[in-house]
């Protein structure tokens, strides 16, 4: 990996984990939570699925897998996020994700992602047959981890045991 691209996913990563830090704060001034509160909830199946599946893939896979397995996540919150704000037009105060969804449907968003498809075409063009058929693999698995985890909280997943 370039040092350049180091640096990239270095301020990818700050900037997901500042800006969520601040919309779960935010949402738990609203809602009557803190982010401790938030940290001691047991995760659902599903979720702890989801992110072992994307450590594992990171820790034993290539680069090209890695970056397949992550890329989903943000993917689909910057197209719904738009999507949704296209929809509604002005997203009104008293709309429940307000937040959410002018976080989101920030254009400056479709520049992360921009950087990070770049990024995935260009690991794959320079990964062999085998690495991109396990990126592909793992990029189609976290989809139906997304899937499972937007479905999990409308039917409020718990554990069975």
């Amino acid at each position: 990996m370039r040092p350049d691209d180091k640096l990239w996913f270095i301020d990818a990563a700050r900037l997901a984990l500042v800006v969520e830090r601040e919309l779960h704060a935010g949402y738990g001034k609203k809602l009557g939570y803190t982010l401790e509160d938030v940290a001691r909830i047991e995760l659902t199946p599903n979720n702890r699925a989801y992110q072992d599946h994307m450590i594992a893939t990171a820790v034993r896979g290539t680069l090209v897998e890695a970056v397949a397995a992550i890329t989903p996540c943000p993917w689909l919150y910057v197209e719904l996020g738009q999507h949704l704000a296209r929809e509604l037009g002005t997203i009104p105060d008293t709309h429940p994700y307000a937040d959410w969804l002018r976080m989101y449907s920030n254009p400056e968003f479709n520049t992360y992602m921009d950087n990070l498809l770049e990024r995935l075409e260009r690991f794959a063009r320079e990964a062999d047959d085998a690495a991109r058929a396990r990126a592909k693999e793992a990029f189609r698995t976290s989809v139906r981890y997304e899937w499972m985890f937007w479905q999990q909280a409308w039917e409020q997943q718990r554990w069975p045991v």
